[in-house]
């Protein structure tokens, strides 16, 4: 497989086909409790018909090869629920196989203060989790260093702009940015799709 890159991409979408999008998840979707690792809860609800087939076209340009999708979902973080770094890589995401890349479209966006999603160095492990770790081992991580900032230092934070997509290798360790996520509905609050997916 070649080298893995990043990348970003701003106004994915024509701007009237994102504000619809955009009206119908503030407005509209159902958002349900999802729990994870048996401690982590995240506010989800299913993508909107046409979002992800517009997000997959670029991608699959992007990259210059076929795309498949392992798991689609927007995400809702506010900041009552969401209040950790909770820093991690993708490479357990609750799917068969463990995905080549993570998404990160930003449906909202914070205009008061710098938002998006945060790059991190682990200070044992460096920026990307070892692809030579077990399962065990990486669960080691996952857990030790999930909310302990002391394990970890910061490398860049890519801006969490309306209608952006950010694209990056699911090994690379990531999270929110800031660490307490803002607003407390759908209205006013951070409100991402993500995605992972396979090079086919």
């Amino acid at each position: 497989m070649a080298q893995k890159v990043s990348f970003i991409v701003d106004n994915v979408l024509p701007i009237d086909d994102f504000k619809k999008y955009q009206t119908y998840l503030q407005n509209t979707s159902v958002y349900r409790v999802l729990e994870a690792d048996g401690n982590k809860k995240f506010y989800i609800t299913d993508v909107p018909f046409g979002l992800q087939e517009s997000v997959v076209e670029t991608l699959t340009k992007l990259h210059n090869n076929k795309i498949e999708v392992n798991l689609a979902v927007v995400r809702k973080a506010t900041s009552f629920l969401d209040k950790e770094w909770g820093i991690h890589a993708d490479w357990n995401v609750g799917t068969p196989q463990a995905p080549d890349y993570g998404a990160v479209m930003y449906i909202s966006q914070n205009t008061t203060e710098l938002n998006g999603t945060a790059l991190w160095k682990h200070k044992q492990n460096g920026y990307a989790m070892p692809s030579s770790f077990s399962i065990q081992e990486k669960k080691a991580i996952s857990e030790k260093s999930y909310h302990d900032i002391e394990d970890w230092e910061i490398s860049s934070v890519i801006g969490g702009v309306e209608n952006r997509l950010f694209a990056y290798p699911a090994e690379y360790f990531h999270s929110k940015f800031p660490k307490q996520a803002w607003g407390t509905t759908q209205k006013d609050s951070r409100l991402i799709l993500a995605l992972f997916y396979n090079l086919v």
